[in-house]
């Protein structure tokens, strides 16, 4: 728990470092590019950056040359020296989630899982996307999963926000309110 709460602030931190929103956006991409480099299983820099054998100025060479090499944001790479400063780097995963979670909302930007029984089209998609992007007031990024069990219709999650427009429940509203006009 006091984990999730030491990732917040140093995300919030990050956050607070520019107003602009297209600086953030970059951050949010070099971000995520940097975390897949270190998560690399060919690569042990996830390992040899927490590593306390190895000592901080190391530690910061290493983040330094990769941040020459693909020539990444000059703020980010400052918040990871931060973070080696503090011993805090092992915490990474866990701050670009807590970091990725607040720049939506910054962005006022959402995640929808749409969960149908069949494929859905590009044009069934743009159709649901727009709708959930008017009445929710955001930018939306839909993901699409495949349910087989599913008779038919569609499962959406958007943040908080559950819709569920499948057959089984409209059936099973359906015999509700017959069980209620037979009262």
């Amino acid at each position: 728990m006091q984990n999730v709460v030491i990732a917040r602030r140093y995300a919030k931190a990050l956050m607070l470092s520019t107003n602009k929103n297209s600086v953030l956006e970059n951050i949010e991409k070099e971000f995520i590019d940097f975390v897949c480099i270190i998560n690399n299983e060919k690569s042990n820099l996830k390992k040899l950056l927490n590593n306390p054998i190895f000592s901080i100025k190391e530690k910061k060479n290493i983040i330094f040359s990769i941040f020459k090499t693909y020539g990444l944001n000059t703020m980010l790479r400052n918040f990871f020296f931060l973070l080696i400063n503090n011993g805090r780097f092992s915490m990474i995963q866990s701050m670009m989630k807590v970091f990725l979670k607040e720049l939506n909302k910054k962005l006022n930007k959402s995640k929808a899982i749409i969960i149908s029984a069949n494929r859905i089209n590009k044009k069934e998609l743009d159709l649901i996307t727009n709708n959930l992007s008017k009445h929710l007031k955001k930018v939306i990024f839909p993901e699409v999963l495949l349910n087989k069990q599913s008779i038919g219709g569609v499962k959406i999650l958007v943040d908080d926000l559950f819709i569920d427009k499948t057959i089984y429940s409209n059936l099973k509203t359906l015999n509700l309110l017959l069980k209620k006009s037979s009262i």
